[in-house]
Formats: structure tokens, C-alpha cells, sequence
């Protein structure tokens, strides 16, 4: 992880330097996020990478700035290498990356943990002051779900809000994408404790008993508000609405028959809540299905 932060902090200062332009430190530091110290630092080893391969110096002179000193023809292979070549340097920076990385860790905490803005820093490889920036980034995004940052003083910030909208959040969050490959990894990250591949089986194992297949979209939302589910069931948290309490009941008393078709209804009954609230909360399906296909990962 450090090294990675350390080659995509690389790439951003070569961007300004790349034309050959003067640039000073402060300006740099500035606008990748660091301290000028940090950027001092990463110029040295910057420069290291550009003589071992031949592609021009680095040239400093105080009170004027830094630049680049490189042919055009250095300049045209050192673009081919960084573009062509993910071990020497990472992609480029997207400021939505930021964001959503720093979202990703509050999600990641229990409702009772905090973070400090230097504990942000430390993580996320960045000053201070551009992780206060980052937070009003964070904060625009979740009042989409009526939730906040809450900042307690000596112990750092929270996310606040009701369960429903902490769920539905973090299922766009994890879903933000649209890649299965991506989705994956954030079900990965989020769910360490479940065995995901299981809930996967579970729900390929109505869709056969159903005939009817979801969409890829509804097929991961359904494993995301289930691994949710059970997660979080030791929380007591309640998640009831009217109908989500009306849905509820008809499912536990569909539980409680002895009808030789007790199973398929039941399937049937969550197929329908599902549909309905396009797994809203998902709370229910944990008791829908066989316990033996829900568990957590082994050590």
C-alpha cells in the first residue's frame, strides 16, 4: 500500500513537471494534497527513477523552482513508460477516487468507533487541510441519504443516520462501478467476516427454484442488503416501517407452516419482498433460508 501511494504521489508531480515548465514546491504540494517536505522527498526518488532509465534530471535552483531538463525524445518514451508500464508508476488521480476511499472508512467503522482527521491523513496519504476539504466532499455526498459526519471533539468523526439509510448508502457505495470486478472487491472489503461466496449460492439457489433469473444490478444488490443483514444483526438497531412490518409477519407465519410446499412458498414470499422493495432492507431473507448456507469464514 505505501508503495503504491508513493508511485501514484510520483506520477502526480511528474504531471507538473512533464512540459518542462518552472514550478515551485508549494505549488506542487498544494495540489497533490502533501506537505512540501513530502514532495522534497518524492523528487529525490523521482529522480532517481528518471537517471536509471535514462529519461532527463530533475534541476532545482532556489527562490526559482524545479523543472524538468529532458530531449523531447526523452520526454515522448518516459510518457510511454508510465502509461504503459502499472508497476513503475500508478494511474492517473481522480479526485471522485478520493472521495470514495475516504467514504469507504467510515462505512468500515462500527457505529460506536471515530476517526481523527490525522488518522484520515495517515491512511489516506494526505495533509491535513485536504482531508478537511475531502470531508465536505463526503459530507454532499451522504446528505443525498440524510446522513452526516458528526465531529465529537478529542475523538474524531462519525457517520450519523438512520440504519435504512446507512444500508442503502453503502450498497451504492459498493455498487458505485458497476463493475462485478470492483463490486467484488468492496464485498470483500466490507464483509470480511462472511462468506460471501456462500450468500452467492444461497440466491442462485432461488433464482433455479423460482426459474427466473435477476439482472447482474439485482443479483449484487440482493447480496449486498444480505450480507448487510447479517453483519449487522447483533446491532438491535430497528429497521421497521409499516409495510416492511406487514411483509415481516407474513413471512414468519409462512415460517411456521407444516405444508409440504412450506419451502417454495417461502421462496415465493421473499421473491415478492424483494420485488416490492427492491430489497430495501433485506432484513428478513436471513430467515427465509437454511442456516447451513449462512455462515462466517473459517480462520
Amino acid at each position: 500500500m505505501k508503495q503504491s501511494k508513493d508511485e501514484f504521489y510520483m506520477k502526480q508531480i511528474l504531471d507538473y513537471i512533464i512540459d518542462g515548465e518552472i514550478v515551485s514546491t508549494g505549488k506542487i504540494a498544494k495540489e497533490v494534497g502533501i506537505s512540501e517536505k513530502s514532495v522534497r522527498n518524492k523528487l529525490n526518488d523521482l529522480d532517481d527513477f528518471l537517471r536509471e532509465n535514462e529519461f532527463g534530471t530533475i534541476q532545482r535552483k532556489p527562490r526559482v523552482g524545479i523543472w524538468l531538463e529532458a530531449t523531447q525524445e526523452q520526454k515522448t518514451a518516459l510518457y510511454h513508460s508510465i502509461n504503459m508500464k502499472g508497476n513503475d508508476l500508478v494511474e492517473k488521480y481522480n479526485p471522485r477516487e478520493r472521495m470514495t476511499e475516504t467514504l469507504k472508512i467510515f462505512f468500515h467503522l462500527w457505529p460506536w468507533q471515530k476517526i481523527t482527521t490525522q488518522k484520515l491523513a495517515d491512511q489516506l496519504y494526505l495533509s491535513v487541510p485536504t482531508v478537511l476539504k475531502v470531508l465536505k466532499e463526503c459530507e454532499n455526498w451522504l446528505d443525498k441519504y440524510n446522513m452526516k459526519l458528526v465531529n465529537e471533539r478529542g475523538k474524531g468523526y462519525c457517520l450519523k443516520g438512520e440504519e435504512s439509510s446507512y444500508r442503502i448508502a453503502l450498497k451504492n457505495l459498493i455498487m458505485e462501478k458497476k463493475s462485478v470486478e470492483e463490486i467484488k472487491k468492496n464485498l470483500d472489503y466490507f464483509f470480511t467476516n462472511i462468506n460471501v461466496d456462500t450468500m452467492e449460492k444461497c440466491i442462485i439457489r432461488a433464482e433455479n427454484a423460482w426459474k427466473n433469473h435477476f439482472t447482474d444490478e439485482s443479483f449484487y444488490e440482493i447480496l449486498i442488503y444480505c450480507c448487510l443483514a447479517y453483519k449487522r444483526k447483533e446491532l438491535g438497531i430497528p429497521l421497521w416501517e409499516p409495510t416492511i412490518k406487514k411483509n415481516w409477519n407474513s413471512c414468519r407465519n409462512i415460517t411456521n407452516m407444516n405444508s409440504p410446499l412450506q419451502s417454495s412458498r417461502k421462496w415465493r414470499m421473499n421473491s415478492m419482498f424483494v420485488l416490492q422493495k427492491r430489497m430495501y432492507y433485506f432484513y428478513p431473507f436471513r430467515f427465509c433460508v437454511p442456516n447451513s448456507l449462512v455462515f462466517p469464514k473459517r480462520m
